[in-house]
């Protein structure tokens, strides 16, 4: 997902130079540090660049853009028609310019183990002229890889905490990145192959 916003707002110091923000999860319908804030230890909690509902987030510079990585959905998650939510925010001062428009879409790479699209199944696998051919080791792996285009939907809130309900700060601006893949706009299909 390409935000085309500057390389220095997902770099944070570290002890050995510079390095990439990662996300925060990110878990709807939950308040964060209840415990805390019910025994009044914590006052104002800082709001993260990067967050995700599932899987991890960062700004990786070979790609110049912020990418998601889900390596495996859980079966809760697994659902039909589930939406899975990437936030990321960023503090602009007036000096900072705002694109006109950002891309309408984010490209998704998806692998799917021992599945076919086209339900191809292989019967035999001979080798032919090897040396030895009773300690060749045959085997077969169905992987369906594919690439989609899904469409994102761009909200601008108000406030840049949206959970915190006492914020001093009314004039700020952000937005919410939500690449919902069950909306009624179906993404469609690039290009699929298998291997």
């Amino acid at each position: 997902m390409d935000l085309h916003l500057q390389e220095f707002y997902y770099r944070e110091e570290r002890h050995w130079g510079v390095g990439s923000v990662h996300s925060k999860k990110l878990r709807p319908g939950k308040v964060k540090n209840l415990k805390d804030r019910l025994l009044g230890a914590v006052q104002s909690t800082e709001p993260n660049l990067i967050e995700c509902a599932v899987g991890e987030a960062k700004y990786e510079h070979v790609y110049r853009a912020l990418v998601w990585r889900i390596p495996r959905l859980n079966e809760k998650q697994n659902a039909a028609y589930k939406s899975h939510l990437l936030r990321c925010r960023f503090e602009l001062s007036s000096f900072d310019l705002m694109p006109d428009a950002f891309l309408p879409r984010c490209e998704v790479d998806f692998t799917m183990p021992l599945a076919t699209v086209s339900n191809t199944v292989v019967r035999s696998v001979s080798v032919e002229q090897h040396e030895d051919s009773d300690r060749v080791e045959k085997f077969v792996r169905y992987v369906a890889k594919c690439q989609y285009k899904v469409e994102i939907d761009y909200v601008q809130c108000a406030d840049l905490e949206v959970d915190n309900h006492g914020s001093d700060d009314e004039s700020r601006s952000c937005y919410d990145y939500g690449a919902r893949t069950a909306s009624t706009r179906v993404p469609a299909i690039r290009d699929c192959r298998t291997a």
